[in-house]
């Protein structure tokens, strides 16, 4: 998924601090099983 053109600076700033987060959640725990626990944390994250 790419951002879109369309998003202000504060959503391509969300965006590119999800998916850092994202990237160091699978590089500590790739396991199907943490999917759910990755996917609050992420939820979590975008609600700050």
């Amino acid at each position: 998924m790419k951002a879109s053109a369309d998003w202000s600076d504060a959503e391509n700033a969300i965006w590119q601090r999800l998916n850092q987060q994202i990237a160091v959640q699978f590089a500590d725990d790739d396991a199907w099983g943490s999917l759910k626990t990755h996917g609050l944390v992420i939820a979590n994250t975008t609600a700050e």
